[in-house]
């Protein structure tokens, strides 16, 4: 018996020993995993932290190639503006010499006129240098060719730039792979979390059943759909009056009187629809009214409608 115990114990001990060694392997092969997922995500922020710096230096060294272009173009205008102004002054000076030699005054013997469009002049050196639609049409063709032009062609390329434009393009699947991978994990534990919130959800409202006395499985799952509320509380206005007021104004509602009328044919007077007003009070008096002068009177002449005299309504009150 006690040799049977000894050799239980034995195996009791070795079967722990076994599985402890197991977990020892198993825990240092999760440990070298995390140790190098952990270099590559190093590696990755390494790889975005260089491919930055590069691309805000391609960005400096392109802003300051522009920077450059556009200092020499204003330099090379001014440099051509000065010359044409000096060529001028030349044109000028000898006009002037031969004026002089020619004995005649430096005043011009005629007189330009001034047309009422000559102001609109100045706007036809700014209309000139506006692009038409067949050059606007050329440069985006001359433009579209130049990016053509950019793609490489492999045959023509040496060979490190080969290796640098397919290190570069590794790089880029490297990183859309890590991105690709990181996003999924995210969606992985959105997921995870939604279904969470959705269980706590459920078991807040078996909760809330059960403290009600209600079915929890009806209040889980109704019959009917949700109340959709198509107003908000705090837009409604609040009725302040009693229901006897309410129910008065209902039952005998104020029914307004229409409006009385002014019966006639004639022209009504002149002080309807009249707003006083000083200015227009002087204008009334300074100017004549027109009045219909017949030249010749027809006899029998009769009007088109029987004249009916004009009545103002009466006030009832």
């Amino acid at each position: 018996m006690t040799a049977a115990k000894k050799r239980h114990q034995e195996e009791e001990a070795a079967k722990l020993q076994n599985y402890e060694e197991q977990r020892r392997v198993e825990r240092e092969k999760i440990d070298r995993e995390l140790k190098e997922l952990k270099e590559k995500q190093e590696l990755r922020k390494k790889l975005r932290i260089e491919e930055e710096q590069e691309f805000n230096e391609r960005l400096r060294q392109q802003e300051q190639l522009r920077l450059k272009e556009e200092a020499d173009r204003r330099a090379k205008h001014e440099a051509e503006a000065r010359r044409r102004g000096e060529e001028r002054r030349r044109r000028l000076e000898r006009m002037g010499n031969l004026t002089r030699l020619s004995g005649s005054s430096e005043s011009p013997n005629y007189v330009i006129p001034k047309s009422p469009g000559a102001k609109h002049l100045g706007h036809l050196e700014i209309k000139k240098k506006e692009l038409t639609a067949e050059e606007k049409a050329e440069a985006k063709i001359a433009f579209m060719a130049a990016i053509r032009e950019r793609k490489q062609d492999p045959t023509r390329a040496s060979m490190v730039d080969l290796k640098e434009r397919i290190m570069a393009i590794h790089n880029q699947i490297v990183r859309c792979e890590a991105e690709k991978y990181d996003l999924e994990k995210r969606l992985e534990l959105q997921q995870y979390d939604l279904k969470e919130l959705s269980e706590r959800q459920k078991q807040v409202t078996r909760h809330k059943a059960i403290a009600k006395g209600l079915d929890p499985h009806d209040e889980m799952y109704p019959k009917y759909p949700p109340k959709i509320s198509v107003a908000s509380k705090f837009d409604r206005q609040a009725e302040r009056r009693p229901f006897k007021e309410i129910r008065e104004i209902y039952e005998n509602p104020t029914v307004e009187k229409p409006l009385s009328l002014a019966r006639g044919t004639a022209r009504p007077p002149p002080e309807w629809g009249r707003k006083a007003n000083e200015e227009l009070e002087v204008i009334r008096k300074n100017l004549d009214q027109p009045r219909y002068v017949e030249v010749v009177k027809i006899e029998g002449a009769r009007p088109p409608v029987d004249p009916i005299p004009f009545s103002l309504p009466q006030d009832e009150n």
